[in-house]
């Protein structure tokens, strides 16, 4: 116990050292976080709470050592920041004045919580000196939170590995899109109502149709990479540098005569908006993170019926601040809400969206359209492909894993020719997919992997050859859902 002894010792004695940087972070507090709500604590540990905290640690490791090294740069010293009205101010002044070496380490939800706000924590025990660098984890974010600025690149980069499902509350479907494409169509949407907007319009410098296409994509084909198509839109210099609306010009005063003042004209542009839709689409989704935890499982208690989302043109209209809503989904497809619970996927509610996704007409001549009505959700192969590789799925197993917790079980083949191509064939063929618990898999008749086409889309929803129903709450029991007549409902605030 020599080392341990001997660490403590040496600890007590420049004991007035960790003193005087906690009086200087004290003062430093006081003075640049004035006027700001927050809570704040400077803390050195006594040489006997250091003490006890290594012994106790030290049954975990073979090597007394070991322990020292590990733990001394944690105890020391400790500085706890929470957030409550102003993070900005916050943020600069942890920026400017600690540094901190090594793990951070920070409570978990609803652990030390403070009034549910933002909790930041950082330890330096060894050296807590004032320096240049960030020293905050972020905990529980129900507001905007101002990080350093990631690159352009890496923000769409980070989008793609997102999901947003698109709802149409008239059409009653949906669309499930990655979210570096939920971006492209938004800016898209945007743009539109720029042009139709009373005010706005007549300063609109660009219209959506200046947006330049990829030369190597099509459009109407969708590559086999999820967001390859949407992300070469969005990184091309020409369009992140094209104008949409202009802005304060800047002046520059070359002397005080009037004549010689200079007028640069400015303008936001493209990659601008774009920038602001990422933001308002991280606040999203890290909300709905926050909400559902990393599986889901704090809004798996919820009714299926109740889908929870935002609205659409809030969004593309500049509405601030926007509330959340939600969306009645009848018994026939309450199946892939537990899904995209559990994906953390955001909602975002509208009408008239059409036809995000279209099959080919040589497979599907019935189903050149997603049936209105239905409650039926669509993605991209591409996209879901995604999902497994991120969200602990598994492509190869039968039936395939689609992510944690959810199996895609397919009662029918999710493509093939319609019988319908055929004159005297009356009946159509069936792709709907099934979302289905991946603890109940020894309930299904299987028999082989089912292949994709990888430019394909998939269906998922109630699919008639499969009796089986989703209540409000539990796992699915045997039996046809009950399906009552559907009628274009209001979106509701929950």
């Amino acid at each position: 116990m020599g080392t341990i002894s001997d660490f403590v010792a040496a600890f007590d004695r420049d004991r007035n050292i960790y003193l005087t940087i906690e009086k200087e972070v004290e003062a430093l507090c006081k003075e640049a976080l004035r006027d700001i709500e927050f809570l704040w604590q400077s803390r050195v540990k006594a040489s006997e709470s250091l003490e006890t905290i290594l012994r106790g640690r030290n049954k975990d490791y073979e090597d007394e050592s070991e322990n020292v090294a590990d733990v001394k740069d944690l105890v020391a010293g400790r500085i706890i920041l929470a957030r409550s009205l102003d993070f900005e101010n916050v943020e600069e002044i942890m920026k400017q004045n600690f540094y901190i070496r090594g793990r951070l380490h920070y409570p978990k939800y609803g652990q030390n919580a403070v009034n549910s706000q933002a909790r930041f924590r950082g330890y330096d025990g060894e050296i807590a000196l004032a320096a240049s660098g960030s020293c905050f984890a972020l905990g529980v974010r129900d507001n905007p939170v101002h990080l350093p600025r990631k690159p352009y690149l890496t923000r769409l980069n980070e989008l793609r590995h997102k999901i947003l499902v698109f709802w149409d509350t008239e059409a009653k479907r949906g669309v499930l899109v990655n979210g570096l494409d939920g971006l492209l169509h938004l800016l898209r949407a945007t743009l539109k109502h720029y042009e139709t907007d009373e005010y706005m319009r007549s300063v609109l410098v660009s219209k959506s149709e200046n947006i330049a296409e990829p030369k190597s994509e099509n459009p109407f084909k969708p590559s086999t990479e999820s967001g390859t198509y949407a992300f070469n839109i969005l990184r091309d210099e020409n369009n992140m540098k094209l104008p949409i609306l202009p802005d304060k010009d800047d002046v520059e005063m070359e002397s005080e005569d009037p004549k010689l003042v200079r007028r640069k004209k400015k303008f936001v542009r493209l990659e601008d908006r774009v920038e602001e839709l990422y933001g308002i689409l991280k606040i999203l989704i890290d909300h709905q993170l926050e909400k559902a935890g990393q599986s889901g499982m704090r809004i798996k208690t919820h009714a299926r019926r109740r889908l929870e989302g935002w609205d659409f043109k809030d969004l593309v209209s500049d509405n601030d601040p926007i509330f959340p809503l939600v969306e009645t989904i009848e018994a026939v497809s309450k199946g892939w809400v537990d899904f995209i619970r559990s994906i953390q996927a955001v909602s975002l509610f509208g009408k008239g969206f059409g036809d995000i996704l279209q099959p080919s007409d040589i497979i599907y001549s019935h189903w050149r359209q997603l049936s209105e009505g239905k409650f039926y959700l669509a993605a991209r192969v591409s996209d879901l492909e995604m999902l497994m590789e991120t969200k602990n799925g598994d492509d190869m197993a039968v039936p395939r894993r689609i992510c944690d917790g959810i199996s895609w079980f397919s009662p029918t083949p999710p493509s093939e020719p319609c019988p319908c191509s055929n004159l005297r064939a009356r009946r159509h063929s069936n792709p709907v997919q099934v979302l289905w618990p991946t603890s109940l898999t020894n309930r299904l008749s299987l028999t082989k992997r089912v292949p994709l086409h990888p430019e394909g889309a998939v269906i998922f929803g109630h699919n008639a050859r499969f009796k089986w129903s989703w209540g409000d709450h539990g796992d699915p029991v045997e039996g046809d859902p009950t399906v009552k007549p559907v009628e274009p409902g209001r979106i509701k605030s929950p």
